[in-house]
């Protein structure tokens, strides 16, 4: 009888381990350091670090909400220094800690200056000066784009260093970058929470949950244009959504958010590109709404899918049928909405470059005419990009004479190179 019961005994206590392991084995949505301990006969089972990522994202960004706004130093109303906060994660401890600094604003007019100017972006960044002098998390500045910079820490004396990660930052802008009203927290300047995109938080959960959302909205975009019956204005007698594919409409907002550089000239591999575009889905992930809320262009274009004043403006009167936000600027920051402009615009401008195509004889029309489907979205990305000149009628592909079409060229490589990784198929 004993020994039947020490069979069982075995039996459960086997059941358990092999359950714990295939906890381990699947459970890929856990940070790393899970560890087991056996003490004696007990076999005392101890699972560290049962969090993800993406919940240490949320607590981080409550302890910002929670903490006290920003300070600034204005002399004669000029911006002179102001105070970050930044919320870091230890992640062998799973705990999170806000630490504050002062940035010095000509660095930080320097360092927005050079990235605008597609400059190199290293070298003289913005130095993180703590608020309390015995502070010993020290940020290295790595990448400079304000509130989503890519920042390191050290703390003195540490051997340990790559264990931090910098999960969200509290940081201050002009009211002039704030378009919905609950975003405004001062009457000067507003203390936005971010979570920034770095190597440490290039989570497959958090890439996953980019997707989902960026999926979900772009769904819900595409439904209410077909609800709504808007009809397309190059394809007469076809509903717009009919026109064009909403995998498209994610590789355009992927590509306009992605640096060319990092995707054409540094990456090497298919796995190395794949990563630099979903860097995109990894802050969708991070900040869902807010992803691209404050995101202004050096040329004024603004949110998602990086949509000019003017040109929206164009299309809330030439669709009024899809009932776009009547504030131009509310509306190019709201994802759904945003999306819906977006299809509007490709559509809008794709009838520009037919209206030219039917003018120019039968020749520009046959070549029109036989463009493949991956050529017509390449039709449609240089017109987005560069306007509807960019379009060649004679070869339907990039009008290279055109100002500006290096940069569209650019752009349509970027096109490429992300429908080719199939991140949406």
């Amino acid at each position: 009888m004993r020994s039947r019961k020490n069979a069982v005994f075995l039996f459960v206590i086997g059941a358990m381990l092999l359950s714990l392991f295939a906890v381990q084995i699947r459970g890929t949505e856990l940070l790393p350091n899970r560890e087991i301990h056996i003490q004696s006969a007990n076999l005392v089972l101890t699972l560290q670090n049962q969090w993800t990522l993406l919940d240490k994202v949320e607590e981080c960004k409550q302890i910002l909400k929670a903490s006290p706004a920003l300070e600034f130093v204005e002399t004669k109303k000029v911006l002179v220094r102001k105070q970050i906060s930044l919320c870091i994660l230890n992640i062998e401890t799973g705990n999170v800690v806000e630490k504050r600094y002062w940035l010095d604003n000509n660095d930080i007019n320097r360092a927005n200056t050079l990235r605008s100017s597609y400059q190199a972006n290293t070298g003289n960044l913005p130095r993180f000066m703590p608020v309390d002098p015995k502070e010993e998390f020290q940020v290295i500045n790595n990448w400079w784009n304000g509130w989503n910079s890519d920042w390191s820490i050290e703390v003195a004396g540490s051997t340990s260093n790559d264990i931090y990660i910098v999960l969200a930052d509290k940081y201050s802008v002009p009211n002039s970058y704030i378009t919905h009203p609950e975003d405004k927290t001062g009457p000067k300047y507003s203390d936005i929470i971010y979570a920034p995109y770095s190597e440490g938080v290039h989570d497959p959960e958090v890439v996953k949950r980019g997707l989902a959302y960026l999926n979900e909205k772009v769904d819900l975009a595409f439904q209410e244009l077909r609800s709504q019956g808007v009809m397309s204005r190059s394809f007469p007698k076809e509903l717009v959504v009919d026109t064009i594919s909403p995998t498209f409409i994610k590789i355009i907002l992927t590509v306009e958010q992605t640096d060319r550089s990092a995707l054409i000239d540094k990456a090497v591999t298919d796995d190395e590109r794949r990563k630099v575009a979903e860097r995109v889905l990894a802050r969708y992930g991070l900040n869902g709404d807010k992803s691209f809320r404050y995101t202004v262009s050096r040329a004024g274009a603004v949110g998602p899918a990086q949509i000019m004043a003017s040109t929206g403006s164009l299309i809330i009167k030439r669709y009024p049928t899809a009932d776009l936000f009547k504030d131009i600027n509310l509306g190019r920051v709201d994802m759904v909405n945003a999306v819906k402009m977006a299809v509007l615009v490709f559509d809008d401008h794709l009838l520009e470059v037919i209206n030219r195509v039917n003018k120019s004889g039968s020749r520009a029309k046959q070549v029109f005419n036989t463009l493949t489907p991956d050529q017509l979205d390449e039709v449609r990305g240089m017109i987005y990009n560069g306007g509807s000149r960019k379009y060649n009628i004679s070869t339907g592909g990039l009008n290279t004479r055109d100002r500006g079409a290096q940069e569209t060229s650019g752009f349509l490589q970027k096109l490429r190179v992300i429908r080719g990784l199939k991140i949406y198929n």
